[in-house]
């Protein structure tokens, strides 16, 4: 990783290159570009941190971006998702989708700006798999809700549709969205040769990444202990569900196999 400062030390570019040097010189290639003239204008300092390899750099460099709004970097600047649909079993047994702030380390079945954005998205989801106004976040009443009035809904809203009938649409919505992480230890390449570096996946969420150096191993728990912690954002599980489909940079360990790594 790569990191343009200005004069006041705000981090103005953060990149990633196998070769610091020569990505940097090609930032300034071009010398007509109005963003390469005014970013070599401001540029007062560069700095580096090491990463050991190319997925552990792209979550670092996508969290760097989030946390410092580099000036530079807008194509990837934070997206803020606030909040998320999630899932929850009422007292009778019937699948309510709700929509509620983020939640630490519980992953939601979306994400979305604002409520008012993930209210549009359960109405669309509402009306494609014939779902109850009650159970989705949109009717905040007891008794019938507006399309069961209208007979568009099957009466789950008033009792006369069963929980298992019902449920069996909302799980047929549920199975349309993307598949949650495994739960697993992403074994890669370190910052030096005695090193490994380790991703944590657990609860289907990117719990946390890390360096650690196996002759200091004496459980496979122990691991842990030398990761950092991560906050949660949806474009990490991108990033990491796009390595896990390609198969590729890493040893995946699943947590109840971690023994192996010993």
């Amino acid at each position: 990783m790569y990191f343009f400062y200005d004069h006041e030390g705000n981090v103005i570019y953060v990149g990633k290159a196998n070769n610091i040097r020569k990505r940097v010189v090609s930032h300034f290639r071009n010398k007509s570009a109005s963003k390469t003239l005014h970013m070599r204008s401001l540029l007062a300092d560069i700095d580096y941190e090491l990463t050991g390899n190319e997925l552990m750099a792209l979550l670092i460099e996508s969290a760097e971006i989030k946390k410092h709004q580099p000036r530079f970097n807008r194509s990837q600047r934070r997206m803020e998702y606030k909040f998320g649909v999630y899932d929850e079993l009422t007292k009778d047994g019937y699948i309510e989708l709700v929509i509620d702030n983020i939640r630490e380390n519980t992953r939601p079945l979306a994400w979305f700006g604002s409520a008012k954005d993930a209210k549009t998205y359960l109405e669309k989801i509402t009306e494609r798999f014939n779902l109850c106004k009650r159970f989705t976040a949109l009717q905040q009443i007891n008794g019938a809700c507006f399309r069961h009035q209208l007979k568009m809904c099957n009466g789950a809203c008033v009792g006369t549709e069963t929980p298992y009938d019902y449920n069996q649409r909302v799980q047929e919505f549920m199975s349309t969205l993307e598949i949650a992480l495994p739960d697993v230890l992403l074994i890669d390449k370190g910052r030096e040769e005695d090193e490994k570096s380790a991703i944590l996946i657990e609860d289907g969420i990117y719990k946390a990444r890390g360096f650690f150096n196996p002759a200091y191993i004496t459980h496979p728990h122990d691991i842990k202990d030398h990761l950092q912690k991560v906050d949660f954002h949806p474009d990490f599980h991108h990033i990491l569900r796009s390595a896990i489909n390609r198969k590729k940079y890493f040893k995946l360990i699943e947590l109840n196999k971690v023994q192996e790594l010993l």
